[in-house]
């Protein structure tokens, strides 16, 4: 009895241990988010040549190439309900007995 009241304590005290390791991991990536954008808004260039060759800038300024991509035209056809020829309680009844498994003998 002692032995598993360790074993719990133990598991409840690692759990701990991964639930905070994994929420400063959370806010350190948050934290990096944050400082990343912030630094992408406000970073400047002394010159227009330097904001020439910076790659932030060169991201932020060019566009994505537009590919024009080919649309499909629709295809409609008339589709033809079948229906289905009525079928006796026999045959549903073979069907039900074919998937239903019957209780163990004893």
């Amino acid at each position: 009895m002692a032995k598993l009241v360790l074993i719990a304590i133990m598991r409840t005290s690692i759990v701990r241990i991964m639930r905070s390791i994994t929420r400063q991991i959370a806010w350190v990536a948050v934290a990096l988010t944050v400082w990343s954008a912030l630094a992408f808004a406000v970073h400047q260039h002394s010159s227009q040549d330097d904001s020439a060759v910076c790659q932030v800038c060169m991201a932020a300024h060019s566009t994505a190439p537009a590919h024009a991509t080919p649309s499909i035209k629709p295809l409609f056809r008339r589709i033809v309900m079948i229906r289905p020829v009525a079928s006796g309680a026999k045959q549903y009844l073979l069907g039900f007995l074919l998937y239903v498994r019957p209780p163990p003998a004893i």
